[in-house]
């Protein structure tokens, strides 16, 4: 279809840039190969996120999520959090996902405190991170209980869209 040839021109412009040092094509590469969901493609994504990766520290969270999920190679913890606290800086998604391995004790040792940290840094332009700070204020964990401020950042997760929320924040 004409569709799916318009795909694959854009898939090969992106492979293009990215070979010629684009990280952002290289993660925009991976995202599409990812999204073909063929075990072929999944390993093409990890390749790609590898390279976006080189060129620029803040796109190594994808490659991080493929490590942590073991998508195109083994579940690989310990690589995940390296890879997540090295785009953290750059990236709050990846900061939202080193903050869950620190509150679950996953590849790390567990730490709620510095989860509740890492999600702070995030929070602003992640709902995720929002959504689960305001699960650790509600709950106590790694900070005082605080339902207040629970609803405060429920609120913010749901404004920006984060549907599991949005229960939350309207009771």
């Amino acid at each position: 279809t004409a569709c799916q040839e318009s795909k694959n021109t854009s898939l090969v412009a992106l492979d293009l840039a990215c070979t010629q040092g684009s990280a952002e094509a290289c993660d925009d590469a991976g995202m599409m190969h990812l999204a073909e969901n063929t075990s072929r493609a999944v390993q093409h994504a990890r390749t790609s996120f590898a390279r976006a990766c080189e060129i620029e520290r803040r796109y190594c969270g994808a490659l991080g999520v493929m490590n942590y999920q073991g998508l195109g190679g083994p579940r690989d913890l310990g690589r995940a959090r390296r890879l997540f606290d090295e785009a953290c800086p750059d990236n709050p998604e990846a900061c939202t996902h080193l903050g869950a391995l620190y509150a679950v004790g996953e590849g790390v040792e567990r730490d709620s405190a510095r989860a509740h940290v890492l999600w702070e840094q995030a929070c602003p332009a992640d709902a995720a991170a929002c959504h689960n700070l305001a699960g650790s204020h509600l709950h106590g964990v790694g900070v005082d209980r605080d339902p207040v401020k629970a609803r405060v950042y429920y609120a913010k997760a749901c404004a920006t869209g984060y549907q599991p929320a949005c229960r939350w924040g309207s009771e």
